[in-house]
C-alpha cells in the first residue's frame, strides 16, 4: 500500500472516529498498536496479508460509537472498508471480502487457523494490556502469541511511546 494511500486511510479513519479518535482504549493508539503487534506477527506467520493486516489495525475501532459496549463496531468498520475500497484500498473482491470478514468477526471471533484472520485477532487480542487484561492464550489463534514472551511483548508495548513514522517502518517494504 503506497504510503500516500496509508496516509489517506489514517485521515479518513481518524475522521470517523469522532470523540473516541484520543481514547486510549480504542483510538488512535491502540491503531498503532495492533499495526506494530501485528507486523511482528507477520514475521512468525510470512502466509498472512500484510496489507490486511495493516488496514485492519486502522479500521477495527474507527466506528465505534461506544467505549465499552458497542457489538455492531465491526460491521460498521467493514462497511466503511467497502465505502473507502474504491477510492483508497483498492483490493480485488476477494481480499475486500476478506478483509470485511475479518473486521466484522474481529469483536469476539473465535481463534482462527487463516493466517491474515489469526494475525488480526491476535494483534488486537495482545493489546488488551491496555485495559488490564491479560490476553488468554486459550482465545489467541497463533502458536507464537500463545507463547509468554509474546504475551509481554504486547505488555510492554503499552509503555511505549508510538507514532505513524514507526507503523509505516515496520510496514516498509511488504506486499
Amino acid at each position: 500500500m503506497p504510503s500516500q494511500a496509508v496516509d489517506a486511510l489514517i485521515a479518513r479513519c481518524l475522521e470517523h472516529a469522532g470523540p473516541l479518535r484520543d481514547s486510549p482504549v480504542h483510538g488512535e493508539q491502540h491503531w498503532m498498536r495492533v499495526a506494530l503487534i501485528g507486523a511482528r506477527l507477520c514475521v512468525q506467520e510470512p502466509e498472512a496479508d500484510r496489507e490486511l493486516v495493516l488496514m485492519f489495525a486502522l479500521l477495527h475501532d474507527s466506528r465505534r460509537e461506544s467505549e465499552w459496549t458497542d457489538p455492531e463496531h465491526g460491521p460498521r468498520a467493514a462497511a466503511l472498508a467497502r465505502e473507502l475500497n474504491r477510492s483508497i484500498l483498492g483490493l480485488d473482491d476477494a481480499r475486500l471480502d476478506r478483509l470485511t470478514g475479518i473486521l466484522h468477526d474481529h469483536n469476539g471471533g473465535a481463534p482462527s487457523a487463516e493466517p491474515t484472520r489469526a494475525v488480526c485477532f491476535d494483534a488486537d487480542r495482545l493489546n488488551l494490556w491496555r485495559v488490564g487484561i491479560e490476553p488468554d492464550p486459550a482465545l489467541l489463534s497463533l502458536a507464537c502469541s500463545r507463547e509468554p514472551l509474546w504475551r509481554e511483548a504486547g505488555r510492554r508495548l503499552q509503555g511505549e511511546p508510538v507514532d505513524w513514522a514507526r507503523v509505516a517502518a515496520a510496514y516498509r517494504g511488504f506486499r
